[in-house]
């Protein structure tokens, strides 16, 4: 966009970095300002842009250990569902009533996941 603009203008002029043999002093000194602003807002640009990335990565590895524990998890209820159903043939179904089907899933949750 407008860089071009700002990069024509200090190749025209002839004096290496500014350096301007008495040609007004002021106009280089204001040169070697726009240019320390023009690296200064590079860098600050690069390490956003590096920062964007480590942060997407970060995320990205946040995301696959949510995703394995939600497996484990997975497979957890599903063998404590298994275990219920098997103790439930077993049992006669008594003490199903008394204790409650969510209260007898985590118990056998809490069991597996020792």
């Amino acid at each position: 966009g407008e860089e071009g603009g700002e990069g024509a203008r200090h190749v025209a002029s002839p004096a290496p970095d500014g350096e301007g043999e008495g040609e007004g002093e002021g106009g280089g000194e204001e040169e070697e300002g726009e240019r320390k602003v023009a690296r200064a807002t590079r860098e600050a640009r690069d390490e956003a842009a590096v920062a964007v990335v480590r942060a997407a990565e970060v995320t990205e590895a946040a995301r696959r250990r949510v995703g394995e524990r939600e497996e484990e998890l997975r497979a957890v209820r599903e063998r404590a569902t298994a275990e219920m159903r098997r103790f439930g043939k077993r049992a006669g179904r008594g003490d199903e009533r008394e204790e409650g089907r969510g209260v007898r899933r985590m118990r056998c949750e809490n069991e597996l996941l020792r």
